[in-house]
């Protein structure tokens, strides 16, 4: 995998400072070499790009560069593909606006560092998607940005505290796109927005978001929006695909990742495709391999099912894991990582697709689908149908359904996190500081631009684009190429201007994805309304390691954070577990955060001197 240092000088004055730090970084990383430098700024880079999935694209001029994968918008190739070398007029547009020509006219996944000598200002862009992470540390003489928390803490420029609002936060809810990182030093340049230095000072400026492409009282028909989430997920799917040679797909037998097979067989060169399916065999509803074989079969590519049983999952294996400058969720790693890594290996693919995302994107079970049509055509006769279609969707009544589309309408315009997830606690965290914790605050830089849309469609966006990552800490030893293209920046647009009440086609979950793809994925999917589940698996996880649970919470860093409640922890484990308990859920959510507090502990005590530069 790449990983990046890029420095940027605030002022003339600080050349001498940034070209000590230049010679800091390779002296501590020799591994890392220089990829650019120009007046006023350097990039060096560690790390293979010959995965495919990430290049290095060099403006002209030395106008900068982008690190990760382009696809153009309008190229006359079906993919898009960008050369490595962009031409003087793309380099001088994507300059000369500051980077928001790169986000109008090309998607995937890059960091992308501008100069613009005119105005001598300098700017790093994060794709809209949010895929490549993008930290920062800041001086009153430079700017360093990186993709790796942990070699820039092993240039010990600063001292590292960590931000505990934010492991709140994340305990409170892990997916969504926070405005700070795990550490007070560092921060972040969040997904579709800029970072802009000058001699002024450094700002940040939000360059893209959804709620710009929702349009209020349009008449759409669902075959329009039919054809245009299946036209913009075939050609988000086919680009991706003709990066590679061979490609996997991880088939879970659902509608999502169903879809996307769907959509890459119907690419105009669509790469050699393995599928790869895991199951869990403790019971019935685990059980997905008639779906995903079937599915399979009639893509006409192989697939490869693999038995899942707890005892094969080994949970001390987090100790191992590679983390970064924030908590993400990694409890899934211990359990795909290694066979993921087998799989690759196995078929000598280039990459893993996904689905991910798809449930949030097709909005499944959304409870205010039909408000968000009463904000488009007000209270008819056809805000009516949609309460009714709802009602199916959400297994609610008629009434409830009409009285959801009530209070969501008197809430206003205004999404509220604290209310949203004002349900969602964990009895182990400390109960005082959990409920101080304001959602609202860590997430304001993309919750403004959904300020004027209906709450259905704030909601929808908010967990299709807000609440997705596509980084996740792994072994270094099981690092694979992962894709979602579901999460690719046309799909998102798409979906911000489909309004949310059609995605409930006929009162059917995810109903217009359905329609949509209708002719390419068997009927018994398009049909099926159960979901597999593994709640007899994480059952079994937490009876056999229950020991090692007890241990790492009981003395463990967020306990010295103060953040857990010593008799809530000893109560949970002394409750008998059964599929109905939460207790074990509030154990598992905790313990990926506990190693990632835990592995930074260990750095941050063990730290040599601070020498700043």
């Amino acid at each position: 995998m790449l990983s990046y240092f890029a420095a940027i000088e605030k002022s003339p004055n600080a050349r001498e400072r940034s070209t000590r730090l230049f010679s800091h970084i390779i002296s501590v990383h020799p591994n890392y070499k220089p990829c650019f430098k120009s007046e006023g700024s350097f990039a060096l880079v560690a790390g293979e790009t010959s995965d495919r999935a990430i290049r290095i694209y060099k403006l002209a001029n030395s106008q900068g560069l982008v690190m990760g994968r382009l696809f153009h918008r309008s190229s006359q190739s079906a993919a898009g593909h960008v050369p490595d070398q962009l031409s003087e007029h793309e380099s001088s547009q994507i300059a000369g606006t500051l980077g928001r020509h790169l986000i109008d006219t090309y998607w995937g996944r890059y960091a992308a560092f501008i100069n613009n000598t005119e105005n001598q200002k300098r700017v790093v862009v994060s794709d809209p998607s949010g895929s490549m992470p993008i930290y920062y540390f800041e001086t009153d003489a430079y700017v360093l940005l990186f993709s790796n928390g942990s070699d820039f803490h092993d240039l010990g420029l600063t001292a590292l505290s960590f931000n505990t609002d934010r492991i709140l936060s994340h305990i409170k809810t892990n997916l969504y796109d926070y405005n700070n990182t795990g550490f007070n030093e560092i921060k972040k340049v969040n997904r579709g927005s800029a970072l802009i230095v000058s001699e002024e000072g450094t700002r940040v400026e939000q360059y893209w978001h959804p709620g710009q492409f929702v349009k209020k009282s349009r008449t759409w028909g669902h075959e329009e929006a039919a054809t245009l989430l299946h036209d913009t997920i075939v050609q988000c799917v086919g680009a991706w695909g003709s990066v590679f040679d061979r490609i996997g797909i991880s088939l879970s037998g659902g509608l999502d990742s169903s879809i996307v097979l769907a959509a890459l067989r119907k690419a105009a060169h669509p790469p050699t495709t393995i599928a790869s399916h895991v199951y869990f065999p403790s019971s019935a509803e685990s059980d997905e391999r008639r779906w995903a074989c079937e599915m399979a079969e009639r893509a006409g590519i192989e697939i490869h099912c693999t038995e899942l049983c707890s005892e094969d999952i080994d949970p001390t294996t987090l100790r191992d894991f590679d983390f970064n400058a924030e908590p993400i969720n990694c409890m899934g790693s211990i359990m795909s990582g290694p066979r993921n890594r087998q799989f690759i290996d196995r078929y000598n693919v280039g990459a893993l697709l996904s689905g991910h995302g798809g449930d949030m994107i097709f909005a499944q079970g959304t409870a205010a689908s039909a408000e968000d049509y009463v904000w488009n055509h007000g209270w008819n006769w056809g805000a009516l149908r949609c309460i009714a279609e709802n009602a199916l969707v959400t297994r609610t009544s008629f009434y409830d359904a009409l009285a959801t589309t009530v209070r969501s309408r008197r809430r206003g315009r205004s999404l509220n996190l604290n209310a949203l997830m004002k349900e969602r606690s964990n009895s182990i965290v400390n109960s005082e500081l959990f409920n101080s914790l304001d959602l609202n605050k860590h997430c304001a830089h993309w919750l403004s631009g959904l300020e004027e849309i209906s709450i259905g469609k704030a909601v929808q966006l908010t967990n299709s684009w807000c609440a997705q990552h596509h980084y996740v800490p792994n072994r270094e030893d099981w690092e694979i190429p992962k894709i979602h293209p579901l999460l690719s920046q046309p799909v998102i647009e798409a979906i911000a201007r489909i309004p949310t009440y059609l995605f409930c086609l006929n009162g059917i979950d995810r109903g217009l994805a359905r329609y949509a793809f209708r002719r390419d994925v068997p009927h018994s999917i398009i049909s099926r309304q159960s979901k597999g589940t593994a709640h007899d698996y994480y059952e079994d996880l937490y009876t056999h390691h229950l020991d090692f649970f007890k241990e790492s919470l009981s003395s463990g860093a967020l306990m010295q954070l103060g953040l857990l409640d010593t008799k809530a922890l000893e109560r949970a484990f002394a409750i008998e577990i059964s599929a109905e308990s939460t207790a074990k859920y509030n154990v598992l959510d905790l313990i990926d955060i506990e190693h990632w507090a835990r592995w930074w502990k260990s750095r941050i005590d063990n730290q040599r001197e601070i020498k700043p530069i």
